[in-house]
């Protein structure tokens, strides 16, 4: 049986109708197919900015939370990032893993994408039940035909119309009013006498029921009097959602006799967060992020921009999109996104939402189609000399992934792991355990590394919103009156020029000629890496161990077993990845583990070392940083891998996408201070905690900016959204 919430007000006249008929009349209205107990996601996108050029990256974090309550949305870890284009085809489909009803990344936009309008969809398997759509419409600008590009039209909206309620019947009608009482929401139902002239409804039971979309949170009876034609009815604000809810009255036999939608929120800004500076660098800014009136932590998304900024469009705010958006006309992609939720409610109350608000009825009674998604599958095949492999298993590890895991073996030699939290590309192995539980000869082939869903190749839009799209194209031709007609676009800089022009700092000139010197020695990212020569140092007759003590944004620490890491000090955590993040090693080419094999090598006998602490240029393969070690030519050093030839080494073709917290600036051209402030992003921090009524200190890049943009999203634990747009005026340093 359905939960069932029975809320009694005042009943009129006398009681001829006892509790207990009360409450099974109810029951039986509960337990209807108008309503369900079905966990319904809800999704919200926060990206660095809503403009891109072809080729760079979108850095993103995503929200999903439970429908009813905005708490975190737990059941599901796989969440997928959809790009489709201007014809609403599907570009790419990516894999993201979410903790706790969060996760962040970044997209690498395909080069030849043209300029026009983008849609981002976030989906899961699960919510392919219900189809909610969660979708954010994006820019792309094509540079290598970037001229006649108009910036100054937005996104496409459609408008909210606020002028058209609900409708209700002729006979019945609801409407909030206002009320002094902080506590309930009380609503006035008149009866029309004329319109029911045919109905005996006196001393019959009503049930006045607040729900969203047949998720039920609220009844009450009302005992209904011919004499009396208007009733007050008042429900606490305990049982009512956050966000839009709909009132619907039923008879005495589950018939709907009016409804109405109303919007209630605590309050616009329940969780406030002051922002203070606190200190100021020509490159950085320490922030003082203090939430007062919250006992709950929230966690944040930041973009930061220049305040000249043309590249964030619109007005996607969490707040709307979780209170709102969801509930309004199916499809209508963004309809909500510049509603901001101010002071002024009244006119949201008279929201005209879909006219089907049982809209999962239909699945009432059935069982689900979807199930939730929580890892991936491999299936593959083992080939052995042994006959007989009951009670043996097969074992699958990976140091990249911090997993060990063991499934069995059917008839047909054929197995399966389920539920694998694997990266990629990262890398992981597969032995064959016999019945000691040690390893035998044998060799695997891999069928296939997959999960249930599949995005659609068309995402599903009504013709309204494409007609929409095409009147307001945001990618159009310039008009000989436009105000930017002296737009200037930055360049994707060359291979050769990326030594020459650098975004973030300058380069030392005697490291800039190391640089080319080792240009083709196979290290990529030199433009974001730093080259040190230990014959420079005062460690030269040292041990490397200790050389590399001096190097910066990293430390040497042991672990438990007395093994030393090189850590990062400046990366993220990984999802599945140890408390301390290691800094991956190449020695002379090969990779190492960790840093015992060069624990007694000397300094003098290294030629350089290459520090790239972010993994920049190496895509998801390094994205704790990489060190690379290269010895004199004289010296014969070398490192060769641990090779056991019973366990087999594989490269993963498809896992979830590899999470970074810092941000990469995309390798750009700017020609003139103008085109920075327009078109550059200046920092992104995805996923940042605050602790309520205490200091929460973040430091952020200002790249020698003096006015910034911060557009701030996020959530507390109980499930308050919060949306701010902060500006920052920094004087002359």
């Amino acid at each position: 049986m359905k939960f069932l919430k029975l809320f009694l007000i005042v009943l009129f006249a006398s009681q001829s109708f006892s509790q207990q008929s009360i409450t099974q009349k109810a029951e039986t209205l509960v337990n209807s197919d108008y309503f369900h107990t079905f966990k319904i996601e809800k999704f919200f996108l926060h990206t660095n900015k809503t403009v891109y050029f072809s080729g760079e990256k979108i850095w993103f974090k995503a929200y999903i939370v439970e429908d009813d309550s905005n708490t975190a949305f737990i059941e599901t870890t796989n969440v997928y990032v959809n790009l489709y284009n201007e014809n609403f085809e599907l570009v790419t489909s990516q894999l993201f893993y979410a903790e706790k009803g969060k996760t962040y990344g970044e997209i690498e936009l395909p080069k030849d994408l043209k300029s026009s309008n983008y849609y981002l969809q976030l989906d899961t398997q699960w919510n392919n039940n219900f189809k909610r759509q969660a979708v954010f419409p994006i820019q792309i600008i094509d540079l290598k035909n970037a001229n006649g590009v108009n910036l100054n039209s937005e996104i496409p909206l459609k408008k909210l119309d606020f002028s058209e309620p609900l409708s209700q019947s002729e006979a019945f009608h609801i409407k909030k009013i206002e009320n002094s009482n902080n506590e309930s929401v009380i609503f006035e139902l008149n009866i029309n006498s004329n319109a029911i002239a045919n109905q005996n409804l006196d001393n019959t039971i009503a049930f006045a029921v607040v729900h969203r979309e047949g998720s039920l949170r609220s009844i009450a009876p009302v005992k209904l009097k011919e004499e009396t034609k208007s009733y007050k009815l008042s429900f606490s604000k305990d049982n009512i959602f956050n966000g839009l809810n709909t009132l619907t009255l039923f008879n005495e036999n589950n018939v709907p006799l009016t409804q109405a939608n109303f919007f209630y929120t605590p309050s616009p800004n329940a969780l406030d967060i002051r922002i203070t500076n606190t200190a100021v660098t020509d490159d950085s800014l320490t922030i003082n992020l203090n939430a007062y009136g919250s006992f709950k932590k929230a966690n944040l998304s930041i973009s930061v921009l220049p305040e000249a900024s043309i590249m964030y469009k619109n007005s996607s705010n969490i707040v709307s999109h979780f209170l709102l958006q969801p509930y309004l006309k199916e499809n209508d992609i963004s309809i909500a996104q510049r509603t901001t939720l101010g002071k002024n409610l009244d006119e949201l109350s008279q929201l005209k939402a879909p006219d089907n608000v049982f809209k999962y009825q239909y699945l009432s009674g059935k069982p689900l189609p979807f199930k939730n998604e929580s890892g991936l599958s491999l299936n593959g095949k083992i080939q052995t000399d042994e006959k007989d492999l009951e009670n043996f298993k097969i074992m699958l590890s990976s140091n990249e992934n911090s997993i060990t895991d063991f499934t069995t073996i059917n008839s047909e030699n054929n197995f399966k792991f389920d539920k694998l939290l694997l990266m990629h590309p990262s890398k992981y192995s597969l032995s064959l355990l016999n019945k000691k539980g040690k390893t035998d000869k044998a060799s695997f082939f891999i069928y296939n590394t997959y999960t249930n869903y599949s995005a659609n190749t068309k995402l599903e839009i009504t013709n309204e919103f494409k007609t929409l799209v095409k009147q307001n194209d945001s990618i159009n031709k310039l008009k000989p009156n436009n105000d930017f007609v002296n737009a200037t676009f930055p360049e994707y800089s060359e291979a050769e020029a990326l030594d020459e022009v650098n975004i973030e700092v300058y380069k030392k000139k005697k490291e800039l000629e190391l640089k080319q010197k080792i240009r083709n020695n196979g290290i990529l990212g030199l433009n974001a890496s730093r080259v040190f020569k230990p014959e420079d140092s005062g460690f030269s007759n040292n041990y490397l161990i200790d050389y590399l003590q001096t190097l910066p944004s990293t430390t040497i620490v042991y672990t438990s077993d007395g093994t030393p890491i090189l850590r990062n000090d400046r990366g993220p955590k990984s999802i599945n990845g140890p408390s301390t993040i290691p800094v991956a090693i190449v020695f002379n080419g090969s990779n190492l583990q960790d840093l015992s094999f060069i624990q007694f090598i000397l300094a003098s006998e290294i030629e350089y070392v290459v520090l790239n602490i972010n993994g920049a240029g190496y895509g998801s393969i390094y994205p704790y940083g990489v060190l690379h070690i290269v010895t004199k030519k004289e010296t014969n050093i070398s490192a060769k891998p641990f090779n056991n030839k019973d366990i087999q080494e594989n490269e993963t073709s498809f896992g979830f996408n590899i999470q970074k917290d810092k941000y990469e600036m995309p390798e750009l051209n700017f020609t003139s201070q103008k085109a920075i402030d327009n078109f550059s992003t200046i920092d992104w921090i995805p996923n940042f905690e605050i602790t309520p009524n205490t200091d929460n200190l973040l430091t952020i890049n200002r790249r020698y900016h003096n006015g910034l943009k911060l557009i701030i999203n996020g959530l507390t634990a109980s499930g308050i959204p919060f949306y701010k747009e902060v500006h920052i005026e920094l004087s002359d340093q």
